[in-house]
């Protein structure tokens, strides 16, 4: 009888541990499709950035929207870090980055209805579906100038590659 209750101790805590692994292991799954995303995210922003050279020179500030960042896989929303990383990312192009929308910058004095004195960028991922999505990206600076682009993107092996639809919007 004694042998059999050190038997269940050795099972319970053998699954208990198997548990452990399993949670730690999904944890890390997500946060590297988290830096998959990330680093897709970046090359939008590089994207966005070199070829829209007039909207993103001579600037004040950067603002990109980050609230709204999903992440293409799951759909959930960046994490705090995350988000962070995108905007520190943003610093090599502009000392002054921030994560307002149109209407903050408004009000914070940033801009007016006609122009910006900064470019805002956003990121949207419009459709998704079995690890593949459409995200579009616009940069704008009110009546200087806007300019939307499509991407195609594909998520294989925790690597997120994009394709440029061709379709561009320019005002």
């Amino acid at each position: 009888m004694k042998i059999k209750r050190i038997s269940l101790i050795v099972i319970f805590i053998v699954v208990l541990i198997i548990c452990a692994i399993s949670i730690i292991y999904i944890i890390n799954q997500n946060r590297n499709d988290e830096n998959a995303a990330i680093n897709l995210y970046k090359k939008i922003i590089d994207l966005t950035i070199s070829e829209n050279g007039g909207l993103s020179e001579n600037n004040e500030y950067i603002s990109l929207v980050v609230n709204d960042i999903v992440d293409p896989l799951n759909g959930q929303k960046f994490s705090s870090d995350a988000r962070q990383e995108l905007l520190n990312y943003c610093k090599k192009y502009n000392g002054t980055i921030y994560e307002k929308d149109h209407k903050e910058l408004l009000e914070d004095g940033l801009g007016d209805d006609v122009k910006l004195k900064g470019c805002l960028i956003t990121i949207t991922l419009s459709s998704k579906s079995n690890n593949k999505a459409t995200i579009y990206s616009k940069i704008y600076k009110g009546n200087m100038g806007s300019s939307m682009s499509k991407y195609y993107i594909k998520y294989n092996n925790k690597v997120w590659t994009y394709e440029d639809s061709g379709d561009k919007v320019q005002s």
